[in-house]
């Protein structure tokens, strides 16, 4: 099989030199070698099909002669001269390639030498003359054509003949082959069979080994009694009939005794056979105690749960699987026992965490909050240079710095705890040695969080490096830009027939994303025909779910490009209630197509690098200080750009300085010249201007001119991260895990979320058995005692939740008091029933009274909060001051002995008397 070249090899210097110099084809009377030998090339080495190119220039030539002159030709080019880099062998080749090609010749195929001279002489493409036929037609010729066939047909069986020898060989190569793999299988059977011996002498080999010796003996004397019957047989020759027979009954009788002892030991083998047999396919104890699940069966279980397995299906899971190797487990754990199981891979994974806070410096601690579905949780872990370890993940009563102080206090405690309860350590120097470990916090910024750090380091008696998640600056971005935006329609008097606060631009990918994603208000089957008719991928928008990162930018990037088929879109379809057409007048409109290519812009050149620059792992993770000298630049960069914001529509490279994909066709169609290009400068200059405020506000810590990098500095922040973004993977696991199990407690998600996050079951595989095992057992106790710990947590923090709760209502009714006070005050006793048509005559009656002065004498009784609880007293009205507006009134408990011996007089406003009375806080006795 020829060889064939690959689509991009180069062309070697014959090749080449043959392109150059005879790529183009003469006339016939001018063709020299080099043409014929660039149709040999061309048709890949085939002499046959140089042949028939060479009759189509040369008609007269027969196909015979053709390919013996291509035959010699190329001997005495292409396969004489291989070395062509040198100089003397390509002059010679390029000479002969210059030659004029001999056509036919008046004797094709006479095996006469030729002289050099007549060999170079270049003949002429005239037509034969008759005494060259007649030559032709000699008897020499004719000679000599038949021993040329004769040749030809003996070359012919040379072939055939090495061709059988040739696949006799391969034929032989094939039966080692076999023979090869007959060895291996035979190997393999011989493995099993050994196996099975083995296997075999495992099971009663005591009790196999004496039956077989009794056996043996017993077949000894049976050979011995054969033996010696034979010899008797002999012997009672000579004796009497009456001997001989009795003597032989004896025999056969001992015959019969020995053969039914053998059948005996035989059934006897049979059946130890089978009872090993059972014991082979007896079920395997899981037990360690007959109480407590061996490792094992603990190890099987933490892998279901780290494997998202529903606690309800591990049961039937692992038992299937026992039975799919002809394995019955003899007690397999029920959901109860599971979930147990579950807070003590929890135990284990707290366990892990103490370790790798013990063995890094400078580790960098983080934590976040979210409020889900009514729970305020906040997630704390730590990251090394490598890892990151989840600390807790738990439910707090509010979101102060308060709260997030002490949560983080008590994990890194109960941490110390973990470890001091598996290896018996002291508790204060563990405790030091972890708080020693960190160095630095990374949160996203927020006051509570600033406050929070503060207190934490008051509480170790600490410093902590301060550090901020670089992402999240993109939110505050995209809000400030829609912000300027929104402030750029108003100045132009620019109105969206869309309802919403943002800017047109975002306020098309909020519909737009109904549109696409939302049953009822929007179109999602008719949107995906729609991508899936213009060959677009359905994932082609995004879900959008606010301000999270690059997304909007994204989004509107997306919409610039693709606006002709959108457009196409949204003139057909349903209506939607009229969304549609809401959202296809503002998607048309000059406002919004210059928006959304403004947005889109800044995608590609700042929020897009911008993800790609911090949003990295912990591989090829960006050193937090080199992060702030990048973001420098960044910022001065854009404040050039701010001078020219139109160059945006010509400029290669983004923000960062890196050279931006020229192949990007969304990129293209962004930097098309804009349908208003003094509108697209306004706002592009405010957008930047925006960016520029949020981050000198953010980073203005690192911009000041006394933030000075130190080496200590450098070392303390190796392991810090560029981005938060480990704690709000943390909250997406939380929502996931909440979503499948709604009815499942906080504490059981965390255990199962701090497992799977640090990879709690590959920690246990790495440890040395005798390690392992102290490692489970200590932490099935350890999950005890956690699971109850929590449990009274839980009580305390529904205890402060109440508090909360009942405070805030307290706070609520003291400001709806404070409304009616300023109200009554406002409007006085005459007004009072315009205000409150509603009111009862009694209580009008009463509120007119108290605002007139008129209350004095009237004995009252009178709800107040103190302490968080409402208190009812008695009381009476003393005095009325008219000009401070005030009654003096005299209050005693319920339980004293009256107005004479326990009253106590205190001033109270008449307008809060009156705000009492409207709030049943008051009734006259």
């Amino acid at each position: 099989m020829k060889r064939r070249k690959g689509p991009n090899t180069q062309p070697g210097l014959a090749r080449q030199h043959l392109l150059d110099k005879y790529s183009d084809r003469p006339s016939p009377h001018l063709i020299q070698n080099g043409h014929i030998l660039f149709l040999y090339v061309t048709a890949e080495s085939s002499r046959a099909a140089t042949a028939r190119e060479i009759i189509r220039c040369i008609p007269e030539m027969t196909e015979e002669q053709a390919k013996n002159k291509v035959k010699l030709l190329v001997e005495k080019t292409l396969t004489k001269y291989r070395k062509l880099t040198n100089e003397r062998e390509f002059s010679q080749f390029e000479g002969v390639c210059s030659q004029r090609f001999c056509g036919i010749s008046t004797t094709t195929t006479v095996p006469h030498a030729k002289s050099p001279s007549a060999e170079q002489q270049v003949p002429k493409l005239s037509p034969l003359k008759t005494r060259q036929v007649a030559r032709a037609n000699c008897p020499s010729c004719t000679r000599y054509k038949e021993s040329l066939k004769n040749m030809r047909q003996k070359h012919l069986q040379i072939q055939r003949s090495k061709y059988l020898a040739i696949k006799t060989l391969i034929a032989q190569q094939k039966k080692k082959g076999a023979i090869r793999i007959l060895n291996q299988k035979l190997k393999r059977k011989e493995k099993q069979i050994s196996d099975l011996k083995n296997l075999l002498k495992s099971h009663d080999a005591e009790t196999i080994a004496k039956l077989k010796k009794q056996y043996k003996v017993k077949a000894r004397s049976h050979m011995r009694l054969k033996k010696s019957l034979t010899h008797m047989k002999r012997e009672v020759k000579s004796n009497s009939a009456d001997d001989m027979d009795r003597r032989c009954c004896k025999l056969e009788e001992r015959i019969n005794s020995m053969n039914s002892e053998i059948h005996d030991l035989q059934v006897e083998n049979l059946l130890l056979g089978e009872k090993i047999q059972d014991l082979e396919s007896e079920k395997k104890l899981t037990k360690t105690d007959a109480k407590s699940y061996s490792n094992e069966m603990r190890l099987m279980v933490f892998d279901a749960i780290s494997n998202q397995v529903p606690t309800a299906n591990i049961h039937n899971l692992i038992k299937k699987f026992g039975l799919r190797f002809s394995i019955s487990l003899s007690d397999v754990p029920k959901r109860a026992t599971v979930e147990a199981m579950t807070r003590e891979l929890g135990a284990i994974s707290d366990l892990q965490t103490a370790e790798a806070l013990l063995a890094n410096t400078h580790s960098t601690l983080g934590f976040d909050a979210t409020t889900q579905e009514g729970i305020h949780l906040n997630s704390i872990h730590f990251t090394t240079k490598e890892n990151c370890y989840v600390v807790a993940v738990d439910e707090l009563p509010g979101g102060s710095a308060e709260d997030y102080q002490i949560h983080i206090c008590d994990s890194i405690s109960n941490l110390a705890n973990v470890y001091c309860h598996f290896f018996e350590a002291d508790y204060e120097n563990i405790l030091q040695k972890m708080i020693g470990n960190i160095s630095n916090t990374l949160t996203d910024r927020c006051a509570a969080n600033h406050a929070a750090i503060r207190l934490v380091c008051a509480s170790w008696n600490k410093a902590l490096n301060e550090l901020n998640c670089n992402l999240h600056p993109l939110e505050t971005i995209a809000s400030k830009t829609k912000s300027a935006l929104k402030e750029i329609e108003k100045s132009m008097g620019i109105t969206g027939k869309i309802k919403g606060k943002d800017c047109i631009g975002a306020n098309i990918v909020v519909q737009m994303n109904k549109m696409r994603y939302m049953d009822g208000k929007g179109d999602p089957r008719g949107f995906k025909v729609f991508l899936d008719h213009n060959n677009l991928p359905l994932g082609l928008i995004p879900r959008y779910r606010g301000n999270r990162l690059h997304i909007l930018f994204h989004i509107c990037g997306i919409f610039s490009s693709h606006h002709a088929a959108l457009k196409s879109y949204l003139c057909g379809g349903t209506s939607c209630g009229g969304l549609r057409a809401n959202i296809l007048e503002d998607f048309n409109s000059t406002a919004g197509q210059v928006e959304m290519q403004v947005l889109g812009l800044l995608g590609k050149f700042l929020t897009g690098p911008w993800m790609t620059k911090f949003y990295t792992g912990a591989d090829d993770q960006t050193d937090y200080i080199k992060c702030i000298e990048i973001i420098k630049e960044t910022v001065q960069n854009l404040k050039d750009q701010l001078h020219s914001p139109a160059e945006f529509l010509t400029r290669t490279t983004d923000l960062f300085g890196n050279q931006l994909n020229a192949s990007d066709k969304i990129l293209e169609k962004l930097q098309q010249p804009p349908k208003d290009t003094v509108m697209f400068t306004q706002m592009m200059e405010s957008c930047l201007r925006a960016v520029i405020l949020v981050l000198e506000r953010q980073y203005q810590q690192y911009f000041v001119d006394t933030w000075t990098v130190t080496e200590k500095l450098k070392q303390e922040t190796t392991s810090a991260r560029s981005h938060n973004m480990d704690a709000e993977e943390l909250m997406g696991m939380f929502s996931a895990l909440k979503k499948k199990a709604p009815n499942a407690t906080i504490c059981y998600l965390s255990c199962k979320m701090r497992a799977r996050k640090n990879n709690t079951v590959d920690y246990l595989d790495s440890l040395d058995k005798e390690k392992q095992e102290l490692v489970i057992r200590k932490a099935v106790r350890l999950g005890v005692i956690q699971r109850r710990k929590r449990r009274k947590k839980q009580g305390e923090l529904q205890e402060e939740l109440h508090k909360r709760q009942a405070t805030k209502e307290r706070k609520r009714s003291e400001q709806e008091r404070k409304v009616l006070e300023k109200k009554f005050e406002e409007l006085g006793a005459d007004k009072i029933e315009e205000a409150f048509p509603e009111l009862p005559e009694e209580k009008m009656s009463l509120i007119k009274e108290l605002l007139g002065g008129r209350g004095v004498g009237a004995f009252i009784c009178h709800a107040w909060d103190l302490d968080g609880s409402r208190v009812i007293f008695n009381g009476k009205i003393e005095t009325f001051h008219a000009k401070k507006k005030k009654y003096t009134v005299g209050y005693w408990a319920m339980s004293g002995e009256g107005y004479e011996f326990d009253a106590h007089d205190t001033d109270v406003s008449i307008y809060a008397m009156a705000a009492d009375v409207i709030l049943d806080d008051l009734v006259v006795q």
